[in-house]
């Protein structure tokens, strides 16, 4: 489901251009109106800005001005402005609904369906309304709730795309993929182009509850060499819940894991020396908890550890990291990894994340900063790199890292993974993975 605008052309609204204003204050509106409507919508923003700073009584200058800055992406300034409308228009249901939209763009999903409860409330029959609130309810996790508004709305209108489309993506949330593939091609075959319909088609064919990888690995070090075969498997128990298990393989992604892995660990993760388990839950739409269980030996030591890791979103662009692995070594007893971080989506497609991490156990402290970024390319392809500084008990190290994924099908995946770290075992590191759902 994509954010959506619901103003189109002139809105009735109380004392819109053209019921003659004697307010000195709105001169100039009627034609601000007129290019606003024609289309020339940044052109009449000064004209509505200005008319806003002299206080004009008319809600449409504030109706008008929230929309531009909303599409400029000024989500505050937006809020802001279109609240100033609601001083003088309190019972308008159109600048409720702008509202709720501008609210939604920011993630403010609790005030979104608020403003869109508020606008119901004037207009139980805004159908702009009424698919507002079922997104934000499917958004926040309550799926049944937005399924039945949905419904509601295909009730009086059977041939409503948005309502269709929203319903279908509502199955996708909830893993029924032969449900939304219906909803779906109940749009296409009213509207072949719709764009919204085949890209969701495309998700509901990768929908699947159950994830197997399988890797082939090498790693090199002074004086010897491994190859290695490895198999992991996922299972969603819930949309919310997934556990995974499997042998310490290339077939492990260490950058998209639940739990951050310290970047010197990053090469001897390509090949098997041990297993993990985990489990990810999201407990919120803006958070996810995720836990590790795992034993790996390398280079003639044992360790066996417990991660937690937290992920808490703050907005559509920032998301804060967070973690805490307590293990112990064979050789070198207890120890404690924490790890914090943050991740920037800097566009649709790109996103890089900061992490710091800090070890401390008998043989010392360890130390470094990470940073990583991802580019998402056609369909689901993407290539991220990895590059990190720091000290391990002492010496300096640098680790690379880079993978390149792309689709073989809806359901499988290929990706490439390369490493190179610098510390004491100057390790390289290869492995290809294929995934598969089903």
């Amino acid at each position: 489901m994509t954010r959506t605008i619901c103003i189109l052309g002139m809105l009735l609204l109380p004392g819109v251009a053209g019921a003659g204003h004697d307010d000195a204050a709105c001169s100039g509106l009627e034609p601000a109106v007129l290019r606003f409507n024609a289309g020339e919508r940044e052109q009449a923003y000064p004209e509505l800005r200005a008319l806003a700073s002299q206080a004009c009584p008319d809600p449409v200058v504030y109706l008008y001005a929230g929309v531009v800055e909303r599409e400029r992406r000024e989500l505050t300034v937006a809020a802001t402005t279109l609240k100033r409308g609601l001083q003088h228009a309190p019972a308008s249901p159109q600048l409720w609904t702008e509202l709720a939209v501008t609210y939604s763009w920011d993630d403010r999903l609790s005030d979104a369906l608020d403003a869109y409860r508020e606008a119901l409330r004037l207009d139980p029959f805004s159908t702009s309304a009424r698919l507002g609130e079922a997104r934000v309810l499917a958004w926040l996790g309550q799926r049944n709730a937005a399924m039945a508004r949905f419904e509601a709305v295909l009730d009086s209108e059977p041939a409503n795309l948005e309502a269709l489309n929203g319903l279908a993506s509502v199955h996708v949330l909830s893993l029924r993929p032969d449900a939304a593939r219906d909803y779906y091609a109940r749009v296409l075959a009213l509207a072949p182009g719709n764009q919204e319909a085949r890209d969701g088609l495309r998700q509901a064919e990768a929908v699947r509850r159950v994830e197997v990888s399988v890797g082939l690995g090498a790693m090199s070090r002074p004086g010897s060499a491994l190859r290695s075969v490895g198999l992991m498997a996922t299972y969603r128990v819930t949309p919310e819940l997934r556990v995974t298990g499997g042998y310490d393989t290339s077939a492990r992604d260490p950058l998209r894991e639940p739990l951050p892995r310290w970047p010197a660990e990053i090469g001897a993760s390509v090949v098997p020396f041990g297993w993990h388990a985990g489990a990810e839950w999201r407990a919120t739409r803006a958070s996810i908890i995720g836990i590790t269980v795992q034993s790996r030996r390398f280079a003639g030591d044992t360790t066996s550890s417990f991660g937690v890791n937290l992920s808490r979103r703050l907005n559509r662009t920032l998301v804060v990291l967070g973690g805490l692995q307590p293990g112990r070594s064979s050789t070198g007893g207890a120890w404690t990894l924490g790890s914090a971080g943050l991740s920037v989506a800097t566009s649709r497609s790109t996103s890089v994340v900061v992490q710091g991490f800090r070890g401390t156990g008998r043989r010392g402290t360890s130390s470094a900063l990470s940073l990583t970024g991802t580019v998402q390319g056609w369909r689901r392809s993407a290539v991220r790199t990895s590059i990190a500084r720091g000290s391990e008990h002492g010496p300096a190290f640098t680790s690379l890292s880079a993978q390149v994924a792309w689709p073989l099908t809806p359901a499988a995946e290929f990706r490439l993974d390369g490493n190179w770290y610098s510390g004491a075992f100057h390790t390289r590191c290869v492995a290809v993975t294929v995934t598969t759902r089903f």
